[in-house]
């Protein structure tokens, strides 16, 4: 049993992970609406501190000679998928938008971005017949799966945004060619926090970090109800990762002291994450030097 307790906003900052990697060649007219069908890369998220999503946006390069033969999914580490893009210009495509043909502008590389809250209809992309973005100034879209699973970006309210995202792009119609070269996905919502007042799963406890303020170490005891793998992980005010303390099984019944050196690190506010199997929590302390 996994309990997520109240969501107090520990970090100003939101989960920002970009692909980065070699272009991905968008495989022509083999689409046939599984994401198993597509181009995807998965972008590494482990060191995120998100765990009550509230906002999701995606910032797009793409290349492509015809938009309206694509479709564009995202999928959140718990198995979540939506549909920011299917077949614009091809109402209700059948097949998940796996035939042809929409709307036919390039996408030559410029940045296209989808959140919620943007203005434009992503079924109306490349409408105009000049070009999407750099032809027509549109840019920003709001997601319309026209027919593909999800509504839009909240389908993904309230989950886990660390771990491993997928970004699929499918092209559904024959002698049209393009490739993903980047994206970069922003998570904004809430870490997991049971201090004071919220509860573990029963026979699972960590403690508050003692001494806190502290300088230039802190501990904190870790107790599980069944032998797991846990990681402890701790993060500055920016949701940046500095530190691993732990990253081991935790024999059942057995009391596991976790050790925080600040060593170099400057004064501030820190979060110690520590997730099990069956239970995700955090402790915040203050390094004062």
């Amino acid at each position: 049993m996994l309990l997520v307790v109240s969501s107090s906003l520990a970090f100003a900052q939101p989960d920002i992970f970009n692909y980065g990697g070699a272009p991905v060649e968008i495989p022509d007219d083999g689409y046939d609406g599984s994401m198993g069908s597509m181009a995807c890369v998965d972008l590494d998220n482990s060191g995120g501190v998100v765990v009550g999503v509230s906002d999701v946006s995606m910032d797009m390069e793409i290349t492509h000679t015809w938009v309206g033969d694509l479709t564009i999914k995202v999928m959140s580490p718990t198995g979540t998928v939506t549909t920011a893009m299917a077949t614009p210009g091809q109402p209700g495509a059948p097949d998940d938008g796996s035939t042809c043909c929409g709307n036919n502008d390039d996408l030559d590389g410029t940045p296209i971005n989808f959140a919620d809250s943007n203005p434009t209809d992503a079924e109306n992309m490349g409408l105009g017949g000049v070009g999407v973005c750099t032809g027509d100034g549109l840019c920003n879209y709001f997601p319309n799966p026209d027919g593909a699973p999800g509504t839009d970006f909240s389908d993904f309210d309230g989950e886990d945004a660390v771990g491993t995202w997928t970004v699929c792009v499918g092209d559904g119609a024959a002698g049209d060619l393009g490739e993903i070269l980047d994206f970069t996905l922003t998570v904004d919502g809430s870490t997991v926090s049971n201090e004071p007042g919220a509860e573990l799963p029963d026979g699972y406890s960590v403690s508050q970090a003692y001494p806190n303020p502290f300088n230039p170490q802190t501990q904190l005891i870790v107790e599980v109800g069944e032998t797991q793998n846990v990681v402890a992980e701790v993060f500055n005010a920016l949701g940046q990762k500095v530190a691993t303390i732990h990253d081991g099984v935790i024999a059942a019944g057995q009391s596991q002291t976790l050790t925080f050196e600040a060593g170099t690190l400057p004064s501030g506010l820190y979060v110690v994450r520590v997730a099990g199997e069956a239970f995700t929590t955090t402790r915040s302390v203050s390094l004062l030097k």
